[in-house]
């Protein structure tokens, strides 16, 4: 079926006739869930392109199963596209046939004696019941949907959808799992975050202080390892603040959300180092001098967030730039954090998978040696066995495995799972 498609871009031709055109949707019709979502949309783009080029005297309205394209002639009266979306091999959940298209005023000024195009795909699968709709777009970039810089108007029980969005690109409405958190739970989740970090912030920061007053100069690696988690966690918690007060000003949304996904890694990396460094303590007990071990461990656990961010900002610097309730996104964006879910999944759940795998085995190994490999004097058993339960749930907190609690915040177990997930570690600091 995608011979047909090849066909097309086989061809050299700047001009074509609506029988063409009708063939090529015809193609792309019954490659409909037969083939990847990567071709799929490459031949929609091209079909972009040859619908651009298809000589027409009037407005035009092609159906082809579930590609249906609209060719209208603008003229003054110009100011919206309604499209009849032909619906019959698709599934009989479809919200609404027919889809209403507002352009930007400034776009709308310039459409006299111009074609407007619209074109609209349905899927030809079923989907879920318990499923609610999503406006996103396609980035070629990632090969995936995207929701950065569109919101999603719609309440249940509603048959239409309101997708508003600051740039005219491939857009879609997916179906995907509502959310099962709700709005009581969301509020009682962000004040508990909120006063959690606020109190591990005060203690954090008092913890530097002494450092730098009383211990500098006696300090040995193990605590200078230490204040260097701290102060990542001092950013973390002062940027999560902070994110309230500034989530309508743009520019210093911006900053936040920036420095937000940077100390958020470099927490990350740090309870890594943290890990790393008990191994040495617990596993390589002698010959452990690293030259200039210290430095090294510094431009690992700063270097590598900063380079992360660096990338994300070269690749696509609207990550960062789509955020706040002040950009021109959505009014419904209302924190100041990095919405494409690509880039989350990679450098936040990814990356913190790998770290989360390394400080669980080295957790293990502590537990393994504490309880199994060093000899307890008769008399002394409860008194010990307390002792290291207690160093058991520091090192728990120092490896940052209280993270992985966010594995408990999926399906039915994710209210519960995030209020545990909230309340531990907003109070990581402490």
């Amino acid at each position: 079926m995608l011979n047909g498609i090849n066909d097309f871009f086989n061809k050299s031709k700047d001009i074509f006739n609506l029988n063409e055109t009708c063939d090529l949707m015809r193609n792309i019709n019954n490659s409909l869930g037969k083939s990847d979502l990567k071709t799929m949309m490459s031949s929609v783009k091209y079909l972009e392109e040859v619908l651009e080029n298809t000589q027409i005297s009037k407005s035009e309205s092609l159906t082809e199963g579930n590609v249906t394209a609209y060719l209208n002639k603008a003229d003054k009266r110009f100011r919206n596209v309604t499209v009849h979306v032909n619906h019959t091999m698709a599934s009989s959940q479809v919200m609404n046939s027919t889809a209403q298209i507002f352009l930007p005023e400034e776009l709308v000024a310039e459409a006299e004696n111009s074609t407007i195009i619209v074109c609209i795909v349905t899927s030809p699968l079923d989907f879920e019941v318990n499923r609610v709709p999503k406006c996103v777009f396609y980035n070629f970039t990632f090969f995936d949907f995207d929701g950065s810089g569109c919101s999603t108007n719609w309440r249940t029980g509603q048959d239409w959808v309101i997708c508003s969005c600051d740039h005219l690109t491939f857009f879609a409405v997916l179906m995907v799992s509502p959310k099962y958190v709700s709005k009581k739970d969301e509020e009682a989740l962000s004040y508990i975050s909120l006063i959690g970090c606020s109190l591990s912030l005060l203690f954090l920061v008092v913890t530097v202080l002494l450092y730098f007053i009383k211990r500098r100069s006696s300090a040995d690696q193990s605590q200078r390892v230490h204040i260097s988690l701290t102060v990542a966690l001092i950013l973390l918690n002062g940027h999560f603040i902070m994110n309230d007060l500034v989530v309508n000003v743009q520019t210093a949304c911006i900053y936040v959300a920036v420095l937000l996904h940077y100390s958020l890694l470099a927490t990350f990396t740090w309870t890594a180092i943290e890990g790393f460094h008990l191994y040495l303590l617990l596993l390589r007990v002698f010959n452990i001098y690293i030259r200039r071990y210290l430095l090294k461990l510094s431009l690992v656990g700063w270097g590598i967030p900063a380079i992360v961010v660096i990338l994300i900002f070269i690749t696509d610097k609207s990550v960062y730039l789509h955020v706040g309730s002040s950009s021109e996104n959505s009014k419904y964006n209302n924190v100041c954090y990095i919405s494409n879910e690509l880039v989350k999944d990679i450098t936040i759940f990814g990356f913190f998978c790998v770290i989360f795998a390394f400080n669980l085995a080295m957790l293990v190994v502590v537990v393994r040696t504490l309880f199994f490999q060093r000899p307890v004097f008769p008399g002394q058993h409860q008194k010990r066995r307390a002792k290291d339960v207690c160093t058991i749930l520091g090192i728990t907190c120092l490896l940052g495995i209280t993270w992985g609690l966010i594995f408990l915040s999926f399906g039915q177990l994710s209210t519960v799972g995030l209020y545990f997930f909230c309340i531990f570690n907003s109070l990581q600091g402490e």
